[in-house]
C-alpha cells in the first residue's frame, strides 16, 4: 500500500517543490505516451505541448486523423490495444456538461467506464503512470473554500461522472503503486487550437465574445453576481504533464462575478468592434458569495495578470475572421 497522494496547490508549486526533479527525470527518460481525447479542447493543446517537449505521443479516439481509431465506448476495445512499451496514458476524454443530459447512458460508458478500461489497459502493459483531466465539479460547491482534500458531493452528472473516474484511477494506484495524477481544473479559457472543431459555446468566455461580435450585446440570464475561477489552458496542459501522485486544483489568477467578466469583454472589445450592451436579470442582490481557493505562493507575473485580457482580444479577432470567411464562403 503506498501512501496518500500528494496535494499540491498550484503549478507555481509544482515546480518549486522538490519533487521537481522527478518532473524532469521523467521528462527527460519518457518518451511515449498515449492519449485519449487527443482531438477535443484540451487534448489539442495538450499533444502540441508534449510534442515540443520531446515526447513521442499517440492519439487515441474517434477521430479518423487519430493514430489510433476506437470506439472509446468500447470496454474490449480499449484494453486489447498494444501499448507494451509505454510509459504514461494522459486521459482528457469526456463527454461535456452540456452533451451529457442528452445521452446519459453514453455519458457514463464515456466518462466512467472508460476509465476502468484504461485501468485494465494500463495492467496489461504494465504502464506506470496516468494523468486524468476531472473537474472542479467534483466538489459539488457553489461558494466556500475549496481544496483538493475536501470532501466532494457532486451536484450532477457531470461531476459524479468525473468523481467516479478520479475514485477508479485512485483505487487503482493505491492497489499496484501506479502514479495518478488527478488534476481539476475551474473554468478553462484558452484559443481553440482548431475551430472547425471547437464546440464548447456554452462556456463563458467563448459565449460572451461570440455574442458581443455577432450580437453587440451580452444578456445575462440571472443576475450576473456568481462569481467563476478561469484558469488558461497553459495551465491545464503544464499540470497535466506533471506525472507525479497527487489530486490538485488548476487554477488561475482571475476570480470574478459573470457580470465583471462581461464588462471587460465589453471594454477590452469596444475600441476595436464598436459599443457592446451588458444586460443582466436585477433581483435587488447586491453581492453573491464566491469559491475561493486556499493561499499558495503562486505567484501573479505581468503575463498571467494579462492572460485573459489577452485571450479577449486573440480570441475576438480569430473569430471575427471565421466570421468573415464563412460569409465569404
Amino acid at each position: 500500500m503506498i501512501g496518500e497522494p500528494k496535494i499540491l496547490w498550484s503549478l507555481q508549486e509544482i515546480i518549486n517543490s522538490p519533487t521537481s526533479q522527478k518532473i524532469q527525470k521523467f521528462s527527460e527518460m519518457t518518451k511515449k505516451i498515449a492519449v485519449f481525447g487527443a482531438s477535443g479542447f484540451v487534448g489539442q493543446h495538450l499533444v502540441a505541448e508534449a510534442r515540443a517537449r520531446g515526447f513521442y505521443i499517440t492519439t487515441i479516439g474517434r477521430q479518423s486523423d487519430d493514430d489510433i481509431v476506437i470506439d472509446l465506448t468500447s470496454f474490449d476495445e480499449i484494453c486489447r490495444l498494444p501499448l507494451k512499451e509505454y510509459h504514461a496514458i494522459v486521459d482528457v476524454a469526456a463527454v461535456n456538461e452540456t452533451l451529457i443530459s442528452r445521452d446519459i447512458k453514453t455519458a457514463y460508458d464515456v466518462n466512467v467506464t472508460r476509465a476502468r478500461a484504461i485501468v485494465e489497459l494500463s495492467k496489461r502493459n504494465d504502464i506506470g503512470r496516468i494523468s486524468y483531466c476531472s473537474t472542479f465539479h467534483v466538489y459539488g460547491k457553489q461558494y466556500g473554500a475549496v481544496a483538493p482534500t475536501d470532501d466532494c458531493r457532486p451536484k450532477n452528472d457531470y461531476g459524479l461522472t468525473h468523481l467516479l473516474a478520479e475514485l477508479i484511477y485512485r483505487s487503482w494506484g493505491n492497489i499496484n503503486g501506479t502514479i495518478v495524477n488527478i488534476v481539476r481544473p475551474t473554468n478553462i479559457y484558452g484559443i481553440p487550437a482548431s475551430m472547425t472543431r471547437f464546440n464548447r459555446w456554452t462556456l463563458v468566455p467563448y459565449d460572451f465574445v461570440r455574442a458581443a461580435l455577432v450580437e453587440k450585446k451580452i444578456e445575462i440570464r440571472s443576475n450576473g453576481l456568481q462569481f467563476r475561477n478561469f484558469v488558461s489552458i497553459e495551465n491545464v496542459v503544464n499540470c497535466l504533464l506533471t506525472f507525479e501522485d497527487r489530486t490538485v486544483n488548476a487554477i488561475g489568477v482571475h476570480t470574478i462575478s459573470i457580470r465583471d467578466f462581461a464588462s471587460l469583454v465589453k471594454e477590452t472589445l469596444k475600441e476595436k468592434f464598436g459599443e457592446i450592451q451588458v444586460t443582466w436579470q436585477d433581483d435587488g442582490q447586491v453581492s453573491s458569495p464566491a469559491l475561493h481557493f486556499p493561499p499558495s505562493n503562486f505567484q501573479v507575473t505581468e503575463r498571467e495578470s494579462t492572460l485573459l485580457v489577452s485571450f479577449i482580444k486573440d480570441f475576438a479577432c480569430l473569430y471575427a475572421n471565421t466570421l468573415e470567411d464563412d460569409k465569404n464562403g
